[in-house]
């Protein structure tokens, strides 16, 4: 048995898969062949799949399936065609950083002695203007916690990102997730609980392995927050998590990414649409800051761009050395990025 099956879902970007493959990949299976297998499950069209088919080593196993079954039906069956003893799922276009890949390698089988079920990966995220800002857990680097202890601290839901955890493979639950949370774009949070026991323990990683990169979206805001309203409760329910911050800063972000694409900052599919169906949701998430979020998304756009830019840009001096020249530096940047932008 590998130590670890890398499973990869794609869909239509043989140009994103190419870069995997020779940014990553290749130097994998060269590297660590003897201890990882490589799975890719690709929904793309026939022309498309065929590109892909060529451009990886025969050591990948690579599934065509017969329809597209969504991202999410790719993430079950990748768990279903891992031998691993650990599953690591990653999108074709994550940047994988080897020195942190090298790394985590070295403590898998650590881990794997000490029983560790999930190890969780820090991050380097890099916004779509090109600016590199590395996410650390608030949690002390390499420290082990329960899961039981870990999900009653939470400040958001768990497991958001997928591919910043890696979890020892446990198939037992997955056809209960597959029917219980079809359809739903962020499974993997229950999908990666349920590979969980009630004693296992997570470790975090102190160097980051990945680099995720902003892009404008093919997410519906509003499809993303029932889906996230629904494992909220899933949380609740199963786990005991207090379920009302969680609803409350999942409607905020989601009110905030409307912000976000009215301002030019990103581009989400149908935004506008969602709009109207998150102030619906308002008498359930009542308080002053929504009510604030809540005005900015109503008022028109040519009211709400230079004031939620000053806001983001204020909040950026905060974080560094605060300045009225730094503010306002920020906010010209900001302020041509989304010119630039809307007429992309």
């Amino acid at each position: 048995m590998k130590l670890l099956s890398i499973c990869i879902p794609t869909y239509n970007r043989p140009e994103k898969l190419k870069e995997l493959n020779q940014t990553f990949l290749r130097l994998a299976l060269n590297e660590y062949g003897d201890q990882i297998e490589i799975i890719v499950r690709d929904n793309s069209e026939d022309k498309i799949a065929s590109i892909n088919r060529s451009l990886l080593a025969p050591e990948v196993r690579y599934y065509k399936n017969e329809t597209n079954v969504g991202f999410c039906g790719s993430q079950i069956r990748l768990v279903r065609d891992a031998n691993g003893q650990f599953i690591w799922i990653i999108s074709d276009d994550d940047l994988i950083l080897m020195d942190g890949f090298k790394r985590l390698m070295s403590c898998l089988p650590t881990a794997n002695e000490e029983g560790i079920d999930c190890l969780n990966l820090p991050i380097n995220y890099r916004n779509n203007m090109g600016e590199l800002i590395n996410h650390k857990y608030d949690l002390i680097s390499n420290c082990d916690i329960e899961i039981e202890k870990y999900l009653n601290n939470l400040h958001t839901v768990p497991f958001g990102y997928f591919a910043a955890s890696v979890l020892r493979l446990n198939k037992k639950r997955l056809d209960w997730v597959e029917k219980e949370f079809q359809g739903n774009n962020i499974l993997n949070i229950p999908l990666f609980l349920s590979m969980l026991r009630p004693e296992s323990r997570l470790r975090f990683l102190d160097v980051p392995v990945i680099e995720y990169r902003e892009t404008n979206h093919w997410m519906n805001i509003y499809k993303f927050y029932t889906d996230l309203y629904d494992v909220i409760l899933f949380l609740e329910k199963e786990y005991r998590v207090n379920k009302a911050p969680l609803l409350d800063l999942a409607y905020k972000e989601s009110l905030l990414m409307i912000l976000i694409h009215r301002a030019g900052l990103r581009f989400f599919l149908n935004a506008d649409d969602a709009r109207w169906h998150l102030l619906a949701k308002l008498g359930k998430n009542i308080n002053f800051k929504t009510l604030l979020l809540v005005i900015a998304v109503v008022l028109p756009k040519a009211l709400v761009r230079a004031p939620f830019l000053f806001y983001l840009s204020s909040n950026h001096a905060l974080k560094g050395n605060f300045s009225i020249g730094g503010i306002y530096s920020r906010y010209k940047l900001l302020n041509n990025f989304t010119r630039n932008n809307t007429k992309v």
